[in-house]
């Protein structure tokens, strides 16, 4: 049974935001001739341009490089899309979610163009550029050093914390249909169901989840990340991994998940594994072939006798969770529901919802920690608007004690004869404090 999504009560106040109103990444038939967009980077369309490869662009792309932290509006605007590249890549409408800015929904956004300008974005397109309807861009992080170059040093620490994390990814190997659906499902989750936070690909390393956020040093090596990571109100993360086809690739990857959840234990981690199961663009489904490596791979890693890996790792259909455009079916009304092995003979597999805390208990052995972790996501620029939450980490006293003041910095007057401290409280006038944007 599908129940449209505008029909569910939502976390997003802006009716220009609605799901319904922005492009379904599986069912606008987007997918057609493969799972990757018509990507184009500043860099290339230059190249392009003067051998006479590209055409013209379109006149909202052919403009000049401005100052893109001069002012203060700008400015946000800016750190805002920045902060978003960590979901990888995104529709117009998943950016104007995770942003909460309405206006990057327009056909000629222009700060996105600047950001293109600028080297910092790629824009890509699911049909020939120059000919793309409305909502049809696509944004992913551009290679290069223009971020480190051009921004990073003219960000102050407080804002370079929240708009990155402490991290800046760059372009990567990205796989579009992937991130796309795995977005969709992690912001729908956001929108429509209660949970803790959700992030993007960037903030789902495994090195993170699994040990790092247990106290433990991760092992030498590890680079993989979920596509999208899912956080339940009391701290259990779920990371998502988006599938479609079977191959060598996707065993390697199943096996390496296992044995990570083999060797820490999930009241240490908090951390399950679901693999959310899509067709291909040809429509081929291979979900019945995934849940079985996912079953071998917990019988090679098992984990301990009380905490298999088995409990720990799901599998669930994406048609399942989202049947029809833009609705929901009950597996993702009833909490994100997958099947984990674990049955008995006659039904080895069970039905269990992640958001259900009887169905998927945890119980951590540092729970401030893991608090820690949900407070601080809920401070970043990536958080989706409506689930952000002041950052209440006081960010200047550090480095201004660091050059040897105790507080505040004040000018002492020359001369000695003012009658009141410079800075204090006085009449209408409150006590001077630091710039917004160095808090």
């Amino acid at each position: 049974m599908a129940t449209s999504l505008r029909s569910l009560p939502s976390a997003i106040t802006d009716p220009r935001l609605a799901f319904d109103l922005t492009l379904d990444p599986f069912y606008d038939g987007a997918w057609t001739g493969g799972s990757d967009a018509i990507w184009l980077s500043k860099a290339i369309a230059d190249k392009r341009t003067a051998s006479g490869i590209l055409g013209q662009l379109p006149a909202w792309l052919r403009v000049e490089p401005e100052d893109l932290l001069a002012s203060k509006v700008r400015r946000e605007a800016v750190l805002d899309v920045l902060a978003a590249m960590s979901w990888r890549t995104v529709t117009q409408g998943q950016l104007a979610q995770i942003t909460g800015r309405a206006e990057l929904l327009g056909a000629e956004p222009a700060v996105l163009a600047q950001l293109w300008v600028h080297g910092l974005i790629d824009l890509g397109m699911l049909d020939a550029w120059g000919h793309g309807g409305a909502q049809q861009l696509l944004i992913r992080p551009s290679a290069g050093p223009a971020f480190e170059k051009d921004v990073a040093p003219r960000l102050t620490r407080a804002e370079m914390v929240r708009a990155t994390g402490g991290r800046w990814g760059g372009a990567q190997q990205q796989h579009t249909r992937h991130n796309l659906l795995a977005n969709h499902l992690a912001l729908s989750t956001a929108a429509f169901l209660e949970c803790g936070g959700v992030a993007g690909e960037l903030f789902g390393s495994y090195a993170d989840l699994a040990y790092r956020r247990a106290g433990r040093v991760p092992p030498v090596g590890l680079q993989k990340a979920a596509d999208a990571l899912i956080l339940r109100t009391d701290g259990l993360a779920i990371a998502v991994e988006l599938q479609v086809s079977v191959g060598r690739q996707l065993v390697n990857k199943v096996r390496t998940i296992a044995e990570i959840l083999h060797n820490v234990r999930l009241e240490d981690s908090g951390l399950v594994v679901v693999f959310v199961v899509a067709p291909t663009a040809s429509g081929q489904d291979n979900y019945n072939a995934i849940r079985d490596l996912v079953r071998r791979a917990a019988w090679e890693y098992p984990g301990p006798f009380a905490d298999p890996t088995e409990r720990r790792m799901f599998v669930a259909r994406y048609s399942d969770l989202f049947p029809s455009r833009h609705a929901h079916g009950e597996s993702f009304a009833e909490g994100l529901v997958a099947e984990r092995a674990g049955g008995d003979i006659a039904s080895p597999w069970q039905h269990t919802s992640l958001l259900d805390v009887i169905d998927t208990p945890f119980e951590p052995t540092d729970a401030p920690r893991i608090e820690a972790g949900m407070h601080q996501l809920a401070a970043l620029r990536q958080t989706p608007s409506w689930l952000r939450a002041p950052d209440r980490r006081v960010w200047w006293v550090d480095p201004v004690k660091e050059l040897g003041f105790r507080g505040l910095p004040r000018p002492v007057p020359e001369n000695g004869s003012r009658p009141y401290p410079l800075g204090v409280a006085r009449g209408g006038a409150q006590t001077t404090t630091m710039p917004r944007r160095l808090r």
